[in-house]
């Protein structure tokens, strides 16, 4: 399994319908503009899955901390 970083920056880049080489292949201004549409994906969805950590560690009575385990 890809890590998430990764599936993420793939899912960008089909939606987009660009390849690895066609991204290097862009003027920097446009592959900068793509990357940061990936970073901004990855933190929407690592944020999503604190959220939903934290609602279950809660609904489960739990007041420690939550960790999230996931390789990015």
């Amino acid at each position: 399994m890809k890590k998430l970083k990764e599936k993420l920056r793939d899912q960008v880049l089909s939606a987009k319908k660009i390849t690895e080489n066609d991204l290097a292949a862009m003027p920097s201004a446009q592959r900068a503009a793509i990357e940061g549409d990936i970073e901004k994906l990855i933190a929407e969805k690592m944020e999503e899955m604190m959220k939903a950590e934290v609602k279950k560690a809660s609904e489960e009575g739990k007041s420690q901390a939550v960790l999230l385990d996931i390789l990015v």
